[in-house]
């Protein structure tokens, strides 16, 4: 027996790309995510995909907190008060 997506009940081929919903211990194909997605902007989730929408709206949202708070963090080593000796062009004999 092989798996199927949850949504669209489709049979899943191993070279389509899906994402999870721990919510429903699930893999939903790429067409399913724009069927939630279409419903989210349409304003008509039912209750199952309202719960995925918010569940993978919530991983979104950490996602980017991560990676802009990484960000922000990679910016501040570099800090020009902690530099000892700056050289500068006019210091350099170039021969």
């Amino acid at each position: 027996m092989s798996e199927i997506y949850f949504i669209t009940g489709n049979n899943i081929p191993e070279d389509q790309s899906s994402k999870f919903t721990s919510g429903f211990d699930a893999w939903v194909s790429f067409e399913g995510q724009q069927m939630v997605e279409q419903a989210a902007t349409n304003n008509s989730l039912n209750d199952e995909w309202y719960y995925i929408y918010n569940e993978w709206a919530g991983r979104d949202a950490m996602a980017y907190s991560e990676i802009s708070t990484k960000a922000e963090d990679d910016a501040g080593l570099f800090d020009i008060d902690d530099v000892d000796y700056i050289v500068e062009i006019d210091d350099i004999d170039l021969g």
